[in-house]
């Protein structure tokens, strides 16, 4: 069971993480193009580069106001 496996740990934003990447894996490989939109400096831009299907899949905007 997929659920099983993110639940290694008991800090929540560490298995967020994980059920995050594993959606992103299971979506991609199911054949749907992921795109991905990070919003603000703090955003954890790594993962969720990592999620879009390729690289022009995904875009970083540091405020509101870029993604117009």
């Amino acid at each position: 069971d997929w659920e099983d496996r993110i639940k290694t740990t008991n800090d929540s934003t560490t298995q967020h993480r994980r059920r995050f990447e594993m959606i992103c894996e299971q979506a991609k490989r199911g054949g749907v193009t992921v795109y991905t939109i990070a919003l603000g400096s703090s955003t954890p831009n790594a993962e969720i580069k990592r999620c879009a299907s390729t690289a022009d899949n995904y875009y970083k905007a540091n405020d509101a106001s870029a993604l117009i």
